[in-house]
């Protein structure tokens, strides 16, 4: 039987290359085999990315173990620089025997890439006639998007969960189909597709796309840097329940899976991944409007 501990954890920063700093580690145990440690990637440029280890010490640094396998969150190749970085480490599957009583880690960070996504994309507006709003908009590789929620008030399927200004409308899927202004539409799944592939993909790409504030913490991995600014407005259920501001956002998509269910967008706040659902059509979700070309 393992050995369940709570461990006594010193936590170790190291310097990286080209004067990049990991700084503010911390750790706190989710539960008897699962521990989270934060750290914050300083002092870098928007378009570097980077490979993130984590290692762990039982003997005052003298020896380190391999770069753990068993990891998630902001960790890995791709990473990118920023503040509130989250790794999660599955303990026991790594190794049975873990049991002293204290454990250092140590976060380690190389740069891989330096010319990633320019940080620079073309940003403007656009009036929506029906209404007079006037939208932002940025173009982020071949794409234009609205870069806000749709706050257009459809006559039915559309309803108010917090501050429109900020957070838009929310629709069932038969109505965030065409309630797009013309010269714009709803995404289709590929579309979402292209762009977070533009953002080096699904692991990493929900950082670049969520506003850097408007976010319960840790808003793991926000920075925004592709100017799209998705923020949590939560959703309403098949129930008529409002739920989960400010820790999650979802986005139609036009793709459907049957007479029930499509495809959505999904952001957390405890994450930097970009995840794609299956949702009820009755759900009430955001909608962001992708320009015509």
């Amino acid at each position: 039987m393992i050995k369940q501990t709570i461990f006594i954890l010193l936590l170790f920063a190291s310097q990286i290359l080209f004067a990049q700093k990991i700084e503010n580690v911390n750790f706190k145990q989710k539960n008897d085999t699962v521990f989270e440690i934060n750290y914050d990637l300083s002092g870098t440029k928007p378009e570097q990315l980077f490979i993130v280890r984590l290692h762990y010490t039982t003997d005052g640094w003298k020896h380190y173990s391999d770069s753990l396998k068993f990891v998630s969150g902001d960790v890995g190749k791709g990473i990118t620089g920023g503040k509130g970085k989250t790794i999660i480490w599955e303990a026991f599957k790594e190794t049975k025997k873990l049991n002293e009583k204290k454990i250092k880690f140590d976060v380690k960070a190389r740069i891989v890439n330096s010319k990633v996504i320019s940080n620079k994309n073309k940003t403007g507006t656009f009036k929506d006639t029906r209404d007079g709003k006037v939208y932002k908009t940025v173009t982020i590789g071949t794409q234009t998007w609205m870069a806000e929620n749709l706050a257009y008030k459809a006559d039915s399927g559309c309803w108010a969960y917090s501050n429109i200004e900020i957070y838009g409308y929310l629709y069932d899927w038969e109505t965030a189909k065409k309630v797009c202004p013309i010269g714009w539409h709803l995404p289709s799944d590929s579309e979402w597709t292209t762009l977070t592939k533009y953002l080096r993909g699904d692991r990493i790409g929900g950082g670049k796309l969520k506003s850097t504030i408007g976010w319960n913490n840790p808003n793991s991995g926000a920075t925004n840097e592709s100017g799209f600014t998705a923020l949590p407005g939560g959703c309403r259920n098949d129930n008529g329940l409002f739920v989960e501001k400010g820790k999650f956002g979802s986005w139609w998509s036009s793709t459907g899976l049957n007479s029930t269910y499509a495809r959505c967008l999904n952001l957390g706040y405890d994450n930097s991944s970009v995840n794609r659902f299956y949702y009820n059509k009755a759900f009430g979700f955001s909608v962001r409007c992708l320009r015509n070309f």
